[in-house]
């Protein structure tokens, strides 16, 4: 019968088009995808030079034996210039397609306010975790001396696609940059 439209389960797609749409997706992030600086929480780690002592908080400016730079004790660590510890924070790289216009933003039904400074990445769930774990989002790496897109992740992440396996969508807010 024409007109009549299958009920809720009858409607089967084929793999060869779920297979077509995980290799045009690929392409999409792969290709047009933007490489992204993960920006992880500072960790704090001791100077591989003198001692810390906790009591000071501070170095206690004792050289450790075979530490990178050697010097006298008493003197202040060339390593660590007295502090004892060092804060690092440690940075990653990974594709992501980049989507600031809500037109081009995958949600399925109804329309999006999009509030100022909002953008939807999509990119491998493999990177997911690394994406979670990061404190800060660096947007196009290959434009920060021009521009800087600090974001923060906005709301969880969602699986994306037609099998929802491969691949997830984050919203991101913009909290700075130049």
């Amino acid at each position: 019968m024409a007109g009549k439209l299958p009920k809720f389960g009858e409607i089967s797609i084929p793999s060869d088009v779920l297979d077509l749409h995980e290799v045009g997706t690929d392409a999409i992030i792969d290709n047009l995808g933007k490489s992204c600086n993960l920006i992880y929480p500072p960790k704090v780690t001791e100077c591989p030079n003198c001692y810390y002592d906790p009591r000071t908080r501070r170095s206690n400016n004792i050289y450790k034996s075979g530490g990178p730079k050697p010097f006298e004790n008493n003197t202040t660590c060339p390593w660590c210039g007295g502090v004892g510890r060092s804060t690092s924070a440690e940075t990653e790289t990974i594709t992501l397609r980049v989507y600031w216009n809500p037109k081009e933003w995958s949600v399925v039904g109804g329309t999006i306010q999009n509030p100022e400074g909002v953008a939807q990445v999509v990119g491998y769930l493999s990177d997911l975790a690394k994406l979670e774990r990061a404190a800060e989002v660096m947007l196009n790496k290959d434009i920060q001396g021009i521009r800087k897109y600090r974001c923060q992740r906005e709301g969880e992440a969602t699986p994306w696609g037609f099998r929802q396996n491969r691949y997830f969508s984050q919203f991101l807010r913009r909290i700075g940059g130049g």
